[in-house]
């Protein structure tokens, strides 16, 4: 396997992960990082197979991991703060971890999420937890408008649960401008209250 394993603290407090990513990147002195495609391992859950590229590296993981955790490790490596030992190198952070360390020519990198108190991201099949929409229950795929903050129409993409709630993750049909401002994908985890059912697009005319 390419990469650093889950620290043992972090297995034995949290358990196994639910997304694992790990590489062998080239150690390039002054030059940086070189992370190498055929150097990846990842691990998750069946369901991320049969995703489109483009729907996989906006899973909230990935996308933490390109846009947050990667970044960190290459600023640590450029300011000499890497060594030898294992450094956890990301914040402090429930659902998310990354580690590294320098060895031989090579930067090991493995990173994580793990699902915490009873709350659960990226399912495919309804969890447990109370539907707050008494009158309409998506299922995915299922159209749906998004009543605050102008995120609009969207598609429902997975299932999640949340303090004793469940909701959807919705693909946005168009991100609004100030979303996009503040680095987010495409996306909106909205509970059962903030939306309602929406009809297909129109068909683009020729």
């Amino acid at each position: 396997m390419f990469g650093l394993q889950v620290p043992d603290e972090v297995t034995q407090e949290k358990g196994d992960p639910v997304r694992y990513w790990g590489c062998r990147a080239i150690d390039q002195g002054t030059g940086g990082i070189d992370i190498v495609h055929d150097r990846i391992a990842y691990r998750g859950p069946e369901s991320d197979e049969d995703l489109p590229q483009d729907e996989w590296q906006h899973l909230p993981f990935i996308y933490w991991l390109n846009t947050e955790a990667l970044p960190e490790v290459r600023r640590r490596f450029a300011v000499g703060e890497l060594s030898d030992e294992p450094t956890i190198v990301s914040k402090p952070s429930k659902r998310f971890g990354i580690v590294a360390r320098r060895a031989g020519g090579y930067v090991y990198i493995g990173a994580w999420e793990h699902h915490f108190d009873g709350t659960r991201y990226d399912l495919t099949e309804k969890p447990e937890g109370e539907w707050s929409n008494d009158k309409f229950d998506p299922n995915i795929g299922d159209r749906v408008l998004v009543n605050f903050n102008g995120f609009g129409t969207g598609t429902v993409v997975s299932y999640f649960a949340e303090h004793g709630y469940r909701g959807v993750r919705v693909k946005l049909d168009k991100q609004p401008e100030w979303h996009q401002k503040q680095g987010q994908p495409p996306y909106a985890l909205v509970f059962g209250q903030e939306i309602k059912a929406a009809q297909a697009p129109e068909p683009e005319e020729v």
